[in-house]
This record gives C-alpha cells, sequence and structure tokens, in this order.
C-alpha cells in the first residue's frame, strides 16, 4: 500500500474552521476490499471509509482534531481478512506559520530578553 497524496509521516494537515482536519487522501495497493481508518489517540476505533477500485482508493480524513501527534493506520479488508495495511506517523492538526523577510520581520516575534533593534 502507497499513499500518493495528502498524507504523509511527520505532516501537519491543515485544520478548518472547527479545528479538524478535512482532508482528501489518494492511493494506491494490489489488494482489494473495503478501506478502513483508525486515528490514534482519540478515533474509538476503525471506520470504514470506502472501497479500493483497479488499485486504487480515496477518501476524506475528516474530525481528527487539532492537535497530535497522531499515529494513522490504513488497511484493506477483504472476506474479514486484513489483505494490506500501512501506517502513517507522527501527523499534527493546525497550522504552519512561516515568517520570512529581513527588515520587515523585526520585532516580530515574540523573544524576552533580546537586545532592542537599532
Amino acid at each position: 500500500m502507497k499513499i500518493t497524496t495528502g498524507l504523509f509521516d511527520h505532516m501537519v494537515l491543515q485544520r478548518n474552521r472547527r479545528n479538524r482536519s478535512d482532508t482528501t487522501v489518494t492511493g494506491e495497493t494490489t489488494a482489494t476490499g473495503t478501506l478502513h481508518v483508525r486515528v490514534t489517540p482519540g478515533s474509538g476505533g476503525w471506520r470504514a471509509v470506502g472501497r479500493v477500485a483497479r488499485g486504487q482508493f480515496r477518501f476524506r480524513l475528516d474530525g481528527v482534531r487539532s492537535g497530535g501527534p497522531y499515529v494513522i493506520e490504513l488497511q484493506v479488508r477483504h472476506a474479514g481478512n486484513v489483505t494490506d495495511r500501512l501506517r502513517v506517523r507522527d501527523v499534527l492538526v493546525g497550522d504552519v506559520w512561516l515568517a520570512g523577510g529581513q527588515s520587515n520581520m523585526q520585532g516580530c516575534g515574540r523573544i524576552t530578553g533580546a537586545a532592542a533593534p537599532q
């Protein structure tokens, strides 16, 4: 199983206005069956999110609360058996801020004890 878009180890998923994830994930697998997802901590167990068709899958990873780190596990199940699996580690939900520049960024941080700008 391989994820092609939307979810990778050490990723920060953008939160929505409700402070939850709302992300589309796509991938590939040689297995056939129903795709299940579990988010730990916090999801309460496995949930079916779709089916694998022609070696590909697509689902929405929504409702994961801001914070983390989370472990997100995927399984393809067919006839009661797990036929493929994948684990994504260290996933966070929130915002990433990049502050770039030179003099235009002076004084924008909350640094205590630093020398006063000149």
